[in-house]
């Protein structure tokens, strides 16, 4: 869970989105900042888990999991990291069938695996700004109903969510270079990729 003073400003954010004023502390023990605290998280991961973000894409070598139950389809299991929302690749790319199970990734082969995931980033000084502008919106979606905001404005607060994806999207696309990272050709055309 993200430490109080690491998610205070779109916590304010999203409270100003409900035209509601802003709690003093996510310490305090008001419904308010209770309500915040339990659902910051939900919010967070929700909008994690919607794009290859490139501000919390990580790569890591896995650990097995020596203690895992064993599954004969999936033999070799390993321990994804505890900060993983979404797994995005697993490396060495075709050499391994694999499944994930919760916190393990399972493997048909014993090989060093290496993954990309997204994040969990917690530090929202970490995070660009219309991408907390689109954590505030979720947030403010989803505390609305407990507060007593209107139907309608729950309805713009959608639309406006609609619109921010989109633009953290357009901000975030040009992230590497024009390479392709599967190891196939930069230059195809359409007809060699229809025969493949």
């Amino acid at each position: 869970m993200a430490t109080p003073i690491a998610n205070d400003g779109i916590v304010a954010q999203a409270f100003r989105l409900m035209k509601m004023p802003a709690v003093s502390s996510l310490q305090d023990s008001s419904d308010e900042a209770q309500a915040a605290l339990a659902q910051y998280p939900v919010a967070l991961d929700f909008c994690l888990e919607l794009c290859d973000w490139s501000f919390v894409s990580t790569l890591a070598d896995l650990a097995e999991a020596t203690a895992a139950i064993t599954d004969a389809d999936f033999p070799y299991a390993y321990v994804l990291p505890s900060a993983c929302v979404n797994l995005r690749e697993v490396q060495p790319h075709g050499v391994v069938r694999w499944r994930r199970d919760g916190d393990f990734l399972r493997t048909d082969e014993p090989t060093l695996l290496r993954v990309r995931y997204t994040r969990r980033e917690t530090n929202e000084g970490r995070l660009p700004a219309t991408f907390k502008t689109l954590v505030s919106i979720q947030l403010a979606i989803d505390l609305g109903p407990q507060f007593g905001m209107s139907h309608a404005r729950e309805d713009r607060l959608r639309k406006r969510f609609d619109d921010v994806e989109a633009q953290a999207k357009r901000a975030d696309r040009i992230s590497g270079s024009q390479t392709r990272y599967d190891g196939r050709d930069d230059d195809t055309d359409w007809v060699q990729e229809a025969v493949r």
